[in-house]
């Protein structure tokens, strides 16, 4: 049976994904392959983009 790579993961997390250690520690198995699995969705259209951004335009606030 081969070892989990923990020290590997852990680099991974703190290095690319900038979690804590501690964080890393606290999380369970689904949460990290979670954080590590390949999403295979196709990326947004430059349309759909932008009908993203005119349906949720950012808030201004008077100061």
């Amino acid at each position: 049976m081969n070892a989990i790579p923990f020290d590997d993961w852990l680099r991974f997390a703190v290095l690319r994904l900038a979690i804590p250690p501690s964080d890393f520690w606290r999380m369970s198995l689904k949460e990290w392959l979670v954080l590590t699995q390949s999403v295979s969705a196709t990326p947004l259209r430059r349309d759909e983009l932008f009908a993203l951004l005119n349906s949720h335009p950012d808030k201004t606030h008077d100061i």
